[in-house]
């Protein structure tokens, strides 16, 4: 229990370590706050859920299927 407990605590924190560093690197390249870095974090969030709960597509997929959404976004 301790255990999975420390780890699902690692991972969270990586990810938010990685949408700051996201952050602070636009932020101190160009100077503007680029508030759209933080909404794809969320948009792939949501898409994950979606696909896990109203798809009940397996987590993995439901993960690669929101990494592709969010890509496809990204592009337009």
């Amino acid at each position: 229990m301790l255990l999975g407990t420390l780890i699902y605590g690692f991972i969270n924190s990586v990810i938010l370590a990685l949408v700051a560093l996201g952050f602070n690197l636009t932020f101190g390249i160009s100077g503007v706050a680029n508030f759209a870095y933080g909404a794809f974090y969320i948009f792939a969030g949501y898409g994950a859920w979606i696909l896990l709960n109203t798809l009940k597509l397996p987590y993995a997929l439901a993960i690669l299927g929101s990494l592709i959404l969010t890509m496809v976004l990204g592009a337009l």
